[in-house]
């Protein structure tokens, strides 16, 4: 079974230097474990992320999931690739919130999305 918080094409960019990433909020608390983030174009300047990592907001708080596995890994860098997805699959948790931080990548700080989508598929780990 997959339970979906939310499903929903964004498309941000963010010219700084400080952690960014896509986020997706719901208005229930809502089981997830996985995932999926598409990328848009990748330059040699940026639009990529350097130390991709998964969290959860729980009670207003967001914290990293654990258990994290990406698959294709993520690269870090600027062979990430145009319009490729990876899936983040990581321990079960519950939350209403989900999004994918890190520093922006490049010489022009900045990240975008093409999509981002979260599930939980029902296995217990």
């Amino acid at each position: 079974m997959t339970e979906y918080l939310t499903i929903l094409k964004i498309a941000g960019m963010a010219k700084q230097r400080q952690p960014t990433g896509g986020v997706i909020h719901g208005n229930k608390r809502t089981n997830m474990n996985k995932v999926e983030y598409t990328t848009v174009n990748i330059f040699s300047d940026g639009d990529w992320f350097n130390d991709i990592k998964v969290q959860v907001r729980q009670n207003s708080n967001w914290m990293d999931v654990t258990g994290m596995i990406a698959s294709p890994v993520y690269p870090n860098n600027n062979s990430a690739g145009r319009n490729v997805t990876y899936t983040f699959t990581f321990n079960n948790i519950t939350g209403d919130g989900v999004r994918i931080i890190s520093t922006p990548g490049g010489t022009a700080h900045f990240t975008s999305l093409g999509e981002l989508g979260v599930h939980y598929n029902g296995n217990t780990n």
